[in-house]
Parts: C-alpha cells; structure tokens; sequence
C-alpha cells in the first residue's frame, strides 16, 4: 500500500536506527519524533505532490481484509469486549473482542494527508505508543475527529506493517471502532487562577465553534461543564445549550436533544434550548412531539418569551400537520420555477402506501392501501445520505452512480453514527449475503409517534456498523437525481423508501426533488392494492438504453426486447439523442438525421400492424426524433402522426416523469387542437398535484420559458 510505503520511508533518515527500532516497539519519544517530521513535511508539500494525494486517498480503502464490522455501543455495555495492550497485539490480526484504551497524544496533532488522518495513540497505562491510521471515512463524516488528548478506546484493533517492515502502526478503517469516553482541554489554554476558568472553557469553545471546528468546541463546553460549581448555574446552561447546537452541527441529533434538554432542566424558559430541542426533535422525524412540547411551553412562559417563539410554534404545527395528514403546500415552490430555497418546510410523510411483495420483480415492492387520483399525495421522504458532484458529460446512469459513491459512504456512515434507528432502517434495504426481513414494517420509515413506542415495539437495532455491507447497499439503492444533458452539476443518495419502489417504464408516480427532499405525486388514477412504479432512467429512450444497467421486466421493456430489428435504429436515435448540444452549425444536420428516425420508424409501425398502445409505447422511445420533426425547420408529412396524437402518445405512456413534461411544454406553441389542450390540463396534476388555477398559469409560463432542453437520468 502506498500509505505504508510513505510512512515509513519519510519518518526517518536512513542512518538513524534508533527511531527506526522505536517504530516496532511502540517508543513514544521515537514515535512522536517520525509524527513531527511527518507534519513538517505535509506543511512543505510542493503542489506537484497533489497527484501522489490523489493516488493515495483510496488505497487503504480497498484494504478490505480488515474492514470489520465494528459495534455501535460503548465498550463498557458491551461484555463480549475485553481489554487488551499494544504489546499484546498480533500485527496482521484483527483482534475481535478486544479493545486498547488510552489517548491522542497530546503533543501530537491531527494530521491530514491526502484523505487520511494520522495521529498517535498512547496507552493509558504505559509509556507505550503508536501510529494511529485513519481514512478518509473519518474526515468526511464530520468527524473532526476528537482533539488530541482525547480519552479514546479502539475496539478489535488491528495492527498493520509496511512493506519494507519498517513500520508498525494501527489501522482504523471504521468510524464505529474508535469510541471517545472524555474530551480534553489543553492545559496552557488556562487563562489564569483569578479567571472563572467554566467561564473561560465556554468562551473557547465558542470561539471553536464561530471556526466550524464543532469537535474542538464541544471538548471546551464538556469541560465548562465539568468544572462548573453548582451555583454557577447560568454558565453550565449556556456551556450545555452551546453544545447541543455543536452536536446538531455534527449531526448527531440524539446528543443535541439531550444536551438541549439537560440545559431546560436548569432554565425551562431558556429561548435557545427551546428551538435547539425542536429543532432536534424535528431532525429526528419526531414531529408530534416537537409540537406538543412547543404547545406546553406557549402556555407556560411569560408573554415575553413566548411572543419570542411564535414562529417556531407555527413551523412545529405546521410539520406536524403535514406529517399527520400529507397537506404539503408547494405552490411557492412551483410558481418559482421549483427553487428549493422558496419552498416552505415539509415534513416526513407517509401516505396510503404499504410494503409488500411484487409479483412482477420477485422481490419487494410499494403498493397502495387506498385508491388514489392522480395529483394525490403519496410520500414525502428525505434524503438519508445526498452528495452532490461537478462531473463531465452525461454518459450513462451506471457511470453517474460510480462518481457519486465514495462522498456516499461517508454521509451514509454519518447517518448511521447519529442514532440506531437509521441503522436499522438502513439495513431493510438490503436483500442477498444479509437478507432483510421480506417486508418491513412500513412504520420503520414513517415519522416517529408520540408517545414514543415501548421497548418491546421497537424494531430490533442491528449495533454492528460493517462498512462492507455498507458499500453493498449503497451500490444497490442509490439514486441519481434527473439532470440535463449538458449538465456539470450531479446528486446521488439514498431516499429509504423509495428505494423499495421498482422500476417499470410505463410509471405511476411523478418524483420531485425539492433541496434533497422528494415528493412522489400519484401520475394517475390508481385502485387500492396497485403496485407503485417510478422510471430508474429516462422513458424517452429506447429498450437498448434504457436497460444499461438493469434488467426491466415492465410490458413495455417486453414488447421492445422482441423487435431486435430496431436496434439499429435505436442506436442511431441515441447517438443523436445526446449530440442535443451540439454547435449551432451542427444542429440543424442533427435535427435532419432526427427527423429520418422519426420517419423510418413509422414505417416500422405500419409494417408491425401493433396494437394501439404499442404504437405509444415505440412513439415515446424516439420521441424526441418526433419532437424534431414537429419543430419550425420542417414541414411534417403525413407519414407522421398528428402532434396531438404523439402528444397524446408520450403522456399516457410516461406520465409522471418530467422529461415528457419539458418536451410537451416545448412543443405547447403547436398544441391547437382542443383535444390536445385537454390532454395537457388533465396530466397537469400528475407533475404538480392539485393547484390552483393562479399557480398552474404561473407554471405554465415558467414552463415554456425554460424549454428546450430534455432530462435525462
């Protein structure tokens, strides 16, 4: 590995055998010396050494032998963990159930290189250290990862040589595996015997915290906490509001509800505890209980206070009402042209929807508990883990996934580090070496009830972080978010939920993505007991396109994988299909070349004699040949269809997905005929629900003024 390469053959000269020596019997002094050699050399870096970085940010990743699962719980509640010594430890051997306690050496800091984290551990009860090795896992996660002099333990350590067995030092590829049981405030930072040194611990972490250096200031208002007296009382509630809100920075919800709760217990009248605690609350999907929490304390506190949280009362009803009943209001969202930032806040919901087994793809599947028109409600869901990446041109869904996925693992660890229950919920997701149950409940997923649930109606909380596993999930269930062709700009996450829903490229549902939330809309009417379908890739292409990287089993995907003849036409339509941004002085070959496929397979069409949603289903493949065709350049035959009637075509086919809607929209100035004009009112609710008639004349004309790309996934 290329890490170990570098962090022995830059620790020492080679004529200092000493140090050298000091590397295999875990001598602090010779440790810490290769530790600040290490540290002045990253500072002196040249910038042509960027490229070495690069090569090495994913080595140690891929050093799988050692990357365990690692318990969630503290070592002290865990009895299967014993503890164990450096000088006990086996280099090579992943030590299970066992576990070294001691510190990050005070002395020496944190170092970043390339994406890996480099410190020293030292034992608690010797003179003993090491080298400690962290991935880029750590520094992504928001781990900023405890300061030097932290108490930490490391559970089923493993011990690691280079390859020229000049080194020896602690590999820790899990996040899971290092446990911190007490911050630590460097002495010198002291400001003095006659200073109210609780006083002091507070301003510092503040400052750390105005820094964006959470870990740092939560050290400093743990020990504002610690040294505090009992009759300094204001200055522990501040030291544990500021906390908590250090910890919701962290994402770590559980920590910054405690803490905001801890400091309510000392002032219940305390402004900033209050929105902390609801807003933790809220981050925890807990929205009946952020608001009967925020009903009590409007009845109790003073006018004074309460006229300060009025606003937050309204949001806290407002979620919760949403939550309960689906009456998300988007209509600020539509009419500005679907700006996240104009949005109001949605809460998590949960609508007529159930999980259960598919008949079609053999495996699970959403299905509807209740009829549903089309514009109703179904889902509102958050992101469990998002990132957003600049990449180059689009070249096909399986490759966008492989961009999007090492920022993946880091946010979907941090998701798994900030409370049990999304562990859980995210090992429901997984079917095959890990099976999960066949279908979960689908409370698992909806917003947390108050009263919360007993013990013995909690879903049972697997405590082993595996970022194998991990990885694995992730590669099954992430989702690319629709983008334009000429687009830089890529989001990729997971969205639980609607993970479980399965493809068909004839859809049911229209998904829309507001910040990293996602709204799924019911695309049309639909019975009770109906399977739900949303499009895995663009339903504008054709059979060869659309299953690049999965296998379909929809009808449609059926009825196209039997015309083998159109495959050479399909692949000249997508070549064309994507050239959408080509030069000027090229456009208007392509648009040529585009209107030949529309013609060429309407011949096809007349030769096959297909039924008449057949002939939809082919029309939608290559609608953007047709799209051409109907264009001002030219003058349609009659070989082609009416425009209605291909409009009509894409919209029964698709309806839903947004691609068809930019494409109809584009193609609006065409649209005369009454029936056509009927069509589009009537699909208008399967893209946006049920709005008002100010608010779809709104959208329409943001519509046609942002024509005349196509999406694409």
């Amino acid at each position: 590995m290329e890490l170990c390469r570098f962090l022995s053959t830059t620790s020492f000269s080679d004529d200092s055998q000493e140090a050298l020596d000091s590397l295999h019997s875990f001598n602090k002094p010779g440790i810490l010396a290769a530790h600040l050699q290490l540290q002045a050399l990253v500072k002196t870096m040249p910038p042509e050494a960027k490229s070495m970085r690069t090569v090495l940010q994913h080595s140690l990743l891929q050093h799988d032998p050692f990357l365990k699962p690692a318990s969630l719980a503290p070592a002290a509640s865990n009895p299967g963990l014993t503890s164990t010594t450096l000088a006990d430890l086996r280099v090579g051997k992943w030590h299970q159930g066992k576990y070294l306690h001691g510190f990050l050496a005070v002395d020496a800091p944190l170092l970043l290189y390339g994406k890996f984290l480099v410190s020293i551990f030292e034992e608690k009860e010797s003179d003993a250290a090491a080298r400690l090795v962290m991935n880029d896992l750590f520094h992504n996660l928001t781990l900023q990862v405890p300061p030097p002099g932290s108490q930490v333990i490391i559970k089923e350590p493993c011990l690691i040589k280079d390859h020229f067995g000049r080194a020896t030092y602690i590999w820790l590829p899990n996040p899971a595996s290092l446990e911190v049981v007490a911050f630590y405030v460097k002495p010198h930072l002291a400001l003095g015997r006659h200073v109210n040194c609780a006083v002091a611990c507070l301003e510092l972490g503040n400052m750390e915290h105005s820094k964006g250096k959470y870990a740092a200031a939560i050290a400093f208002y743990s020990r504002s906490v610690e040294i505090a007296q009992a009759e300094d009382a204001e200055n522990k509630l501040l030291a544990l509001s500021n906390r908590a809100e250090s910890w919701l920075k962290l994402e770590c919800f559980d920590k910054g509800l405690a803490d905001a709760e801890s400091a309510l217990a000392i002032d219940a009248s305390h402004v900033k505890s209050i929105f902390r605690k609801v807003r933790a609350l809220w981050k925890m999907y807990r929205y009946q209980t952020a608001f009967k929490f925020m009903t009590e304390q409007m009845d109790l506190l003073p006018p004074a206070v309460s006229d300060r949280l009025q606003e937050v009362y309204k949001d806290a009803a407002l979620l919760n009402e949403q939550s309960m009943l689906g009456n998300h209001d988007l209509s600020e969202f539509f009419q500005n042209g679907c700006e996240a930032k104009l949005a109001s806040p949605l809460a998590e919901f949960v609508g007529p929807v159930r999980i259960g087994l598919s008949s079609d793809s053999g495996g699970r599947g959403l299905f509807l508990t209740s009829d549903v028109s089309a514009g109703d409600l179904l889902m509102v869901i958050d992101s469990f883990a998002a990132v957003k990446v600049s990449v180059g041109n689009w070249v096909s869904r399986s490759d966008d996934i492989q961009k999007v996925q090492p920022g993946l693992l880091a946010e979907v660890i941090r998701s798994c580090l900030a409370t049990p229950r999304n562990l859980s919920r995210l090992y429901a997701m997984y079917e095959g070496q890990h099976p999960a149950k066949p279908a979960p409940n689908i409370s698992l997923f909806k917003p947390i009830p108050d009263p919360l649930q007993s013990e013995e109606d909690e879903t049972e909380v697997p405590l082993l972080l595996d970022v194998s596993r991990l990885r694995a999930i992730i590669f099954a269930a992430t989702d690319i978010e629709s983008r334009l062709v000429d687009e830089t700009d890529l989001m990729g996450g997971l969205w639980l939920l609607l993970s479980l829903m399965n493809n068909s490229c004839i859809p049911n549902v229209c998904v829309r993505l507001v910040g990293n939330i996602k709204v799924v809309l019911a695309s049309r009417d639909m019975k009770a007991g109906t399977e739900l379908h949303r499009t895995y890739t663009s339903p504008l292409l054709p059979y060869f396109s659309r299953i690049e990287s999965f296998a379909c089993r929809c009808p449609r995907c059926h009825f196209e994988r039997e015309l083998p003849q159109l495959e050479q036409l399909a692949k000249q339509y997508v070549k064309l299909f994507f050239q959408i941004s080509a030069p000027n002085e090229l456009e208007r070959v392509r648009a040529v070349e585009l209107y030949k496929v529309a013609l060429e397979l309407e011949k096809y069409i007349r030769l096959l004699k297909l039924a008449d949603k057949e002939t939809k289903w082919l029309r939608t493949a290559f609608a953007e040949a047709y799209a051409t065709a109907y264009s001002s350049c030219f003058q349609p035959p009659a070989d082609l269809p009416r425009v209605e009637d291909f409009v009509e075509a894409i919209l029964e086919t698709a309806s839903g997905d947004l691609g068809v809607l930019k494409l109809v929209f584009c193609l609006s100035k065409k649209l005369l005929d009454r029936r056509c004009l009927d069509l589009i009112n009537k699909h208008f609710k399967a893209y946006f629900g049920h709005q008002t008639s100010n608010v779809i004349e709104a959208v329409k004309l943001k519509e046609r003024q942002g024509c005349r790309k196509v999406w694409v996934r």
